[in-house]
């Protein structure tokens, strides 16, 4: 079951699912898939506290992303090609100009 919830900045979609007796949540199918969320995919908590009497505030889910889905998303760049620059040269210039710690 979801609710969805518009303001001028974003769309809120609240989903419900129940706790099974074993302390399992199924995630909705629509969730999985738009997440592209598989079996063995980590999934974080975070727990938001109030600071004083520490009750908890709010949770959020994060699915992790491992390293594959980083360099696709663009978050972690892509290693660069060698531009024409010999490997032999750029040595011999950096130990020719740079002095070692």
């Amino acid at each position: 079951m979801s609710k969805t919830h518009k303001t001028k900045e974003e769309i809120i979609e609240t989903y419900s699912a129940r706790v099974s007796s074993k302390g399992q949540v199924v995630l909705p199918k629509t969730l999985r898939e738009e997440l592209a969320i598989l079996p063995g995919t980590l999934i974080s908590f975070n727990v938001f506290r109030n600071a004083r009497s520490k009750k908890i505030r709010d949770v959020k889910m994060k699915k992790e992303m491992n390293l594959v889905e980083l360099v696709k998303s663009g978050h972690f760049p892509s290693p660069r090609k060698n531009k024409g620059v010999d490997p032999v040269k750029a040595r011999e210039y950096m130990e020719k100009n740079y002095e070692r710690n």
